[in-house]
């Protein structure tokens, strides 16, 4: 955990965003893609707790993603060498073919990052993902203690977990597979004042540990949050537009992550290469929109929450550089 507050990020300036979107042009840095709706637990901080989404026809319609349409998105990110991010709306794991999903994935050339409460990650599935030389394991914890998990992770069972996590960690080792391995913990109302307690625990189990900005979605109350301090000024555009798309469990593309309700539908991976969506005249205009810095123009952007807490330095890539270095440090040490 860092010592010293995070400063007010100034980034966003044009130079900054034609410097990501360079690279990113005819194709986004990352797919996150919703493998499922189902979950196996309920986490107070989740806007599908909080919410009837996973009630609605689209998610009773797919719950899960399909062999199809994943590996239509894995054909193309892979061809491109990107990113591959492999989460939900539910837990992953949930999905019986999810580890078959990104073995695929990884021999396609993509890279490969996931998103997992942990409590299905058993010998099989740790020995599979680690072999096929997935690229990142991303836990989502937020305890460090049965009680508080609980609360945070209401319906799973710590120490299951936590031997689950440390499984991965040692057969990681045993193996020098690539993987990074990282826990993350959402800063929420409940757990402020444990946050550098948790830190501290979960720095020695695993490479990395991320501590999350709560987030809304534009379903939760920022008031439950436990740190509301942003990363960005107010005006300052966002840099998901500039490099990441959200894939749902059908195959459609929601204009960005705030979206998971589905208000948006951007195309189809399924009827049109995600390329040519990419550069379709929506995202050009919603592109256009955080350049001029004329929200007003997209509801969904002007009245967003979330915005000030994103980030065009401490992302996904940050994070995964940071515990590719603890993981190096931890090797020497030992």
């Amino acid at each position: 955990m860092e010592k010293h507050p995070r400063k007010i990020e100034h980034y966003g300036s044009d130079t900054d965003m034609v410097k990501l979107f360079k690279d990113n042009q005819a194709f986004p840095r990352m797919a996150v893609i919703n493998t499922t709706f189902v979950c196996n637990a309920v986490c107070p901080h989740c806007p599908y707790t909080n919410s009837d989404i996973r009630s609605e026809k689209r998610a009773k319609d797919y719950p899960f993603i399909s062999k199809e349409v994943f590996k239509k998105i894995a054909d193309q990110v892979g061809a491109q060498k990107r990113i591959l991010r492999v989460s939900g709306a539910g837990e992953p794991l949930m999905h019986k073919r999810i580890v078959e999903y990104i073995e695929y994935a990884k021999s396609a050339g993509c890279q490969v990052g996931l998103i997992t409460n942990g409590s299905l990650m058993t010998e099989s599935a740790a020995l599979r993902l680690l072999s096929c030389g997935i690229d990142m394991i991303e836990f989502s914890v937020d305890a460090a203690d049965e009680e508080t998990y609980q609360v945070v992770r209401k319906g799973l069972n710590f120490a299951k977990t936590l031997g689950n996590i440390t499984r991965t960690v040692e057969l990681r080792n045993e193996m020098k597979a690539p993987a990074n391995i990282i826990a993350s913990v959402v800063n929420q109302k409940v757990i402020a004042e444990k946050v550098p307690f948790i830190v501290a625990f979960w720095e020695k189990v695993v490479d990395s540990v991320q501590v999350r900005k709560y987030l809304t979605w534009d379903i939760n109350d920022l008031s439950d949050s436990g740190d509301i301090t942003p990363y960005l000024n107010p005006d300052a555009p966002c840099p998901f537009p500039f490099d990441r798309m959200l894939i749902d469990t059908n195959g459609d593309v929601r204009f960005c992550v705030y979206d998971i309700i589905g208000r948006t539908r951007w195309g189809n991976v399924m009827e049109t290469p995600i390329s040519e969506i990419w550069q379709n005249e929506h995202f050009a205009e919603l592109r256009d929109i955080h350049q001029k810095k004329e929200f007003h123009r997209m509801a969904l952007c002007h009245n967003c929450l979330d915005r000030q807490f994103r980030s065009w330095k401490y992302n996904y890539f940050h994070l995964k550089d940071k515990a590719s270095q603890e993981k190096q440090k931890k090797h020497k040490l030992n």
